[in-house]
């Protein structure tokens, strides 16, 4: 049975590991092809979605908030305690969080693949973790700038690790719904931000 479905996938051109190309020891391990039931399959896509989906929208919905949280202190009284309105610093502010936002994003998927999502990912949330305790202490408007520039930096890689956290346990047609149904409840998160 294994060597006709061997022999159908060389005559479609499926690319397939010969056994004497392979470890000799690898001959001796039993067949782990698995043919899943569509039920079983179900409960395996319900079980990745409950482990992935919650955890990547929690974050990066704190990581939304995180950006607009300056708006929300600028109201509450951070403008006169660091001297915001004076000229266009609450923009410069807001502004530099974007720069590096923009420029780490490539860097920081390249270092995904190289280290592997779950300790990059890691390291990029309490990094922006401490930059948003930080945060809390300043006294001037200077050290708020350089925080929110390193913030941008950090955060520029969580949405792309989530993407391909996503896309690595999903197949392709599924991907999409799960990616949307992660962006939409990280926004739900959103809605918390003034409170």
């Amino acid at each position: 049975m294994a060597d006709d479905r061997v022999a159908d996938q060389k005559d479609q051109g499926i690319a397939r590991h010969e056994p004497e190309a392979c470890d000799p020891d690898l001959e001796k391990t039993p067949e782990v092809l698995v043919d899943w039931t569509p039920e079983e399959e179900r409960k395996l896509v319900r079980k990745i979605d409950w482990r992935t989906i919650p955890y990547l929208s929690f974050v990066f919905g704190l990581s939304l908030l995180d950006r607009t949280n300056v708006s929300v202190a600028y109201i509450a009284g951070m403008s006169d305690d660091l001297d915001l309105a004076v000229g266009s610093r609450y923009s410069i502010a807001l502004l530099l969080f974007f720069i590096p936002y923009m420029i780490c994003e490539i860097p920081s998927n390249m270092i995904i693949r190289r280290i592997g999502a779950r300790w990059w990912l890691t390291v990029l949330i309490l990094c922006w973790g401490v930059c948003i305790l930080a945060m809390g202490f300043v006294k001037h408007w200077v050290p708020l700038v350089i925080l929110r520039i390193l913030l941008g930096a950090f955060e520029a890689g969580l949405f792309p690790g989530a993407l391909y956290i996503l896309s690595a346990w999903y197949r392709t047609y599924e991907s999409g719904q799960k990616v949307s149904i992660f962006y939409m409840a990280s926004l739900v998160t959103t809605g918390f931000n003034g409170i």
